[in-house]
């Protein structure tokens, strides 16, 4: 494998989105705002959310192999995006959390 470190931290990000997004589902009383997740967490709960999820992961980290073995700054940029992709959508949770349980109440 060519990024592996890079690998672990979607991985990371990824486990942190799902940890992130059964809090505010199951515990917050939230929504899920992707509306694929959406529907299949509606359709077919929770679990195929979880393999979908991580079969994407599968699915970008063959893609940057294979890039990477044709132009390996472009598999590399690849990789570092997909990171920085799946880690908004946690850092805009943590933000609401944040906002949220900081808020006064009345």
């Amino acid at each position: 494998m060519r990024y592996q470190n890079t690998y672990v931290w979607l991985v990371f990000v990824s486990v942190l989105d799902l940890l992130l997004t059964m809090f505010v589902l199951y515990l917050w009383g939230g929504y899920e705002v992707n509306p694929i997740a959406a529907a299949i967490i509606d359709h077919m709960g929770f679990l195929w959310a979880i393999v979908f999820k991580f079969g994407l992961i599968v699915l970008v980290i063959v893609i940057c192999e294979i890039l990477g073995r044709r132009h390996n700054p472009t598999g590399r940029k690849l990789a570092t995006a997909s990171v920085v992709i799946s880690a908004l959508p946690v850092a805009y949770t943590f933000a609401v959390l944040f906002h949220t349980a900081l808020a006064p109440t009345n």
